[in-house]
């Protein structure tokens, strides 16, 4: 019982701490506030509690160049893409943008 509070009380730490981070990064982001948004970047970018879709979709939404760096290296080719367009349904600006910002940071 007591390992099951406990790994519970974890699981509550973690979608809090992914909350956290994209809530500082809002604020970071409204108040222009550079250093704090860089080390929620950071933080994102060696965090586990984001799959790489998110990472790519947080780099895109608040322009984080190196986030977005290191999320296109698990997208080498164009079925690895295929997780950013099943999951919406639709091809949107955002998955435009991703594409030209892949575009350029491969050449």
């Amino acid at each position: 019982m007591a390992e099951n509070r406990r790994k519970n009380q974890y699981e509550i730490f973690l979608i809090s701490a992914k909350k956290n981070a994209e809530n500082l990064l809002k604020l970071a982001d409204r108040f222009l506030l550079g250093n704090a948004k860089l080390q929620v970047e950071r933080f994102i970018i060696y965090s586990s509690l984001f799959n790489h879709r998110e990472k790519l979709l947080l780099a895109d939404e608040y322009e984080l160049k190196d986030l977005l760096e290191k999320s296109l290296v698990h997208y080498k080719t164009k079925d690895s893409f295929r997780d950013l367009y099943c999951k919406t349904g639709n091809y949107s600006e955002t998955f435009e943008r991703i594409e030209v910002k892949t575009f350029r940071t491969a050449h």
